[in-house]
């Protein structure tokens, strides 16, 4: 499978996944009051806008590009992790 139809397979599994935790969410928020006012509202239209703008960007790059810079960005933060760990700054 190529890497850009896998990262659009795995892009469409997570989707209802973050529907049902969305709507799972939204029924806590129901009964609230005030909580569905205009920058709620905003919020999550800009919110979905750029996921979904994001996730376009992505699979474009990935069609054109392969995945070292993402491979770099993985060593680099698990570089960062362990040695984080190993002087003891996790409390700061």
């Amino acid at each position: 499978i190529e890497r850009a139809a896998a990262a659009r397979l795995s892009f469409l599994l997570g989707t209802p996944l973050i529907l049902g935790a969305a709507v799972f969410k939204l029924r806590h928020l129901i009964g609230e009051p005030g909580v569905f006012t205009g920058p709620f509202i905003a919020g999550v239209v800009a919110a979905a806008i750029v996921g979904v703008l994001s996730i376009a960007f992505v699979l474009r790059y990935l069609q054109r590009a392969g995945l070292g810079a993402f491979v770099v960005y993985r060593l680099l933060l698990a570089a960062l992790v362990v040695s984080t760990i190993l002087l003891g700054l996790r409390g700061i």
